[in-house]
């Protein structure tokens, strides 16, 4: 059986998550050292200040596809459905986003960090802000709206589903940086 969820207690658990989420972040990030954002375990491996720009650069992105896909004239006229439900497709993203999944994905190009992300504490807020905005512009629509993703246009999410595995993405890559933070070598300050 496929669950339903009311539009509006949906909404409210993506704030909720985003919450948490946030709490997560300032706890174990806010006061971290310009070499601590930078260092890396490894050459291979994202610094903390990657991971977050990488946080960032896919949130900003998709927040503006999705902006413009909503704002066609097809989606303008949809009324907000009193039930969403997640569809399979939407389903296997989230499962393979949860914190205990081990599949491995290679970023798209377009959500690549920079070697030295720069600012990535006031962009994150900035971004942040921004998500929480398009959220709460989404109650208004449809959230059964199928939506292409950036890196494969023959794929779509529900717009739904599209929310909460942004906001999966962001904890699986704030759980990265806090294995880069917790790692025996990282420096002290």
């Amino acid at each position: 059986m496929i669950q339903k969820t009311q539009t509006t207690e949906f909404i409210q658990s993506l704030f909720d998550e985003l919450s948490t989420v946030d709490s997560f972040y300032e706890k174990h990030f806010q006061d971290l050292s310009p070499l601590q954002w930078h260092w890396k375990p490894n050459p291979k491996l994202w610094s903390i200040a990657q991971c977050v720009e990488h946080i960032i650069l896919t949130n900003e992105g998709y927040v503006s596809h999705m902006e413009k896909i909503l704002s066609k004239p097809k989606n303008q006229h949809k009324t907000p459905h009193q039930e969403f439900k997640s569809d399979w497709i939407g389903k296997r993203f989230m499962k393979a986003l949860l914190p205990e999944s081990t599949e491995k994905f290679k970023a798209p190009k377009i959500f690549i960090p920079s070697d030295q992300p720069s600012d990535v504490q006031s962009r994150l807020k900035a971004c942040n802000r921004l998500l929480e905005d398009f959220i709460r512009k989404a109650e208004h629509y449809d959230l059964n709206i199928k939506i292409p993703l950036l890196e494969s246009r023959l794929i779509y999410l529900k717009l739904g589903d599209r929310l909460k595995t942004l906001i999966m993405h962001k904890i699986r890559h704030l759980n990265q940086a806090y294995r880069v933070k917790t790692h025996p070598d990282f420096p002290e300050k």
